[in-house]
């Protein structure tokens, strides 16, 4: 009896891991949909409200919820003291300590960080140009990461169930 309740938590948990790693590519998707939101918000304030970039990430954290907000909020007050750093650096740094958290790959990583190179120290019409350019590459990386998802969730899903049958046979 003791044996059949150890093999089936482990066949229990076998499962349970393979669901939970297949929800990394729903959350990816989640948070590249919640990135598009946020540059499709900052694009109206500086065509529409010319706001400064700190009262943009100001307002942008109060609307954004969990790590998109707080990471805006980090980079307004840093804007704000900026100490002459340069607004590419600030902004890479911001990110590359915070993308994992996210779910972000790399490459998304990459295209951020592309973003803060390409927007500084330009004026507003190509700043906005610059958030046209990156959310036509956000659009890849959004296609691209349903993909991943359509596949790695079946794939992990799929392990998840056929580990757990073995563990039991094996065990059995």
């Amino acid at each position: 009896m003791i044996k059949w309740s150890g093999i089936l938590l482990i066949a229990v948990a076998s499962v349970l891991l393979g669901f939970q790693k297949s929800m990394i590519f729903s959350e990816r998707l989640k948070s590249l949909y919640q990135w598009k939101q946020c540059f499709l918000l900052i694009q109206r304030e500086i065509e529409f409200q010319q706001a400064s970039l700190p009262l943009i990430f100001t307002r942008l954290s109060n609307k954004m919820r969990g790590e998109f907000g707080e990471v805006f909020a980090q980079l307004a007050e840093q804007l704000q003291q900026k100490h002459g750093e340069d607004f590419s650096i600030i902004w890479e740094n911001m990110w590359r300590s915070s993308y994992k958290k996210m779910y972000f790959t790399v490459e998304d990583l990459e295209v951020i960080l592309s973003f803060g190179r390409n927007f500084s120290g330009v004026d507003r019409k190509k700043q906005v140009a610059a958030i046209d350019y990156f959310l036509a590459q956000l659009e890849e990386q959004l296609e691209d990461a349903r993909e991943q998802k359509k596949m790695g969730q079946k794939l992990y899903q799929t392990l998840g169930v056929v580990g757990g049958f073995f563990l039991i046979i094996v065990l059995a």
